[in-house]
């Protein structure tokens, strides 16, 4: 079989790759995230996968978080701020008006925890992708590959 790399003419020739070679190692990962429907997805899903590897990729691998409800190693600290000399971007000068400071105190993430970010937690471990290449019992599966391109650096702190 021959490959026909003139795409003037519309032929029926399958082409699998002309640059490569048919059997290239990035051939077959292309042709296997096509068919899983790895590849060419919407932005919804993919700024879903985003998020939960974002939100995993800080789990501790042998230990719990500082809290359960979170999704950082450690807590969060945001100092409160309050202007003494004037803040020209909150509209007040020296009054501690609602919304002119920071609202101060640790584990912000908890006190506003959502279902959303429990199931980021949970979607993580699944979504990467697979390091080691195995040989497949039957088919051509030889790992599971994620949506997005670093999802292995992403997820390397915890477990499956």
């Amino acid at each position: 079989m021959s490959c026909n790399c003139n795409y003037a003419l519309a032929t029926n020739t399958p082409c699998i790759s002309c640059v490569n070679g048919a059997n290239s190692v990035a051939t077959q990962t292309i042709i296997q995230k096509r068919i899983w429907g790895q590849v060419r997805t919407d932005s919804a899903q993919y700024t879903m996968n985003l998020a939960a590897l974002t939100s995993g990729a800080a789990l501790l691998a042998t230990t719990t978080n500082w809290n359960q409800m979170s999704d950082r190693v450690s807590a969060a600290v945001q100092p409160p701020l309050h202007p003494t000399r004037g803040n020209s971007l909150r509209r007040t000068l020296t009054s501690d008006r609602p919304g002119a400071g920071n609202p101060g105190g640790q584990g912000v993430d908890v006190k506003h925890d959502s279902y959303a970010r429990y199931l980021n937690k949970k979607k993580a471990s699944t979504l990467k992708t697979q390091t080691q290449i195995s040989v497949p019992v039957y088919g051509n599966k030889t790992r599971m590959t994620g949506l997005l391109a670093n999802s292995v650096n992403c997820c390397n702190s915890f477990s499956t």
